[in-house]
């Protein structure tokens, strides 16, 4: 009798720990399902972020010896232009060790694709090539034609004698009284700069 209580007893301890694991995936699946809408959701992109900028003002600065690119600290600026020519293959070789120079974290560098230029006319009807994000070539496409005005929201990365360093993060065609959000990275240097 003896022996019968003592298995029943290490078959309960079994039953006991099988229902604790049991709660431990429910538990865990409940967790995860309370993470990921989270997780999943972005930050909305931060257009009051953008400070105004005119363009040809920016292609004013130089290299200071007239040579390469000269980075500085990474700026948000937004400017009105007119689309000259869509998205089109162009090298950015330069353009992602200057974006990591500037400050922007190098996973957000490595984790958003850019390898597209526009080209762009400035309100004094000076033409610029622009780098644009990847994920924005087809919206850019199919929402503004070109000669179409247009709202950019970038990065500022380096100046060079061509013109500024700029990334499109976002746009907005016009006229519009509030922007439709695209799939952009909206580049923020404040994660790495705490980091240092």
């Amino acid at each position: 009798m003896g022996h019968g209580i003592r298995e029943r007893r290490v078959v309960d301890a079994f039953g006991f720990f099988r229902m604790l694991r049991g709660f431990g995936r429910l538990s865990a699946a409940a967790s995860l399902l309370l993470i990921l809408p989270g997780a999943a959701t972005a930050a909305p992109f931060d257009y009051a972020r953008y400070q105004p900028a005119d363009l040809d003002v920016l292609a004013r600065r130089k290299p200071p010896l007239g040579l390469g690119v000269d980075v500085s600290p990474m700026r948000s600026v937004r400017f009105d232009v007119t689309l000259v020519a869509q998205a089109a293959p162009c090298p950015v070789k330069v353009l992602k060790w200057a974006m990591r120079t500037s400050g922007i974290p190098k996973e957000a560098v490595e984790s958003t694709p850019i390898s597209h230029c526009i080209k762009v006319e400035s309100p004094k009807g000076r033409q610029y090539s622009i780098f644009i994000q990847d994920g924005l070539t087809d919206s850019l496409a199919k929402e503004v034609p070109q000669s179409g005005k247009l709202t950019l929201y970038a990065s500022l990365v380096y100046f060079a004698q061509r013109g500024p360093g700029l990334v499109v993060n976002e746009f907005s065609a016009q006229p519009t009284t509030t922007p439709q959000p695209h799939s952009g990275v909206d580049f923020d240097t404040s994660a790495a700069t705490k980091k240092k």
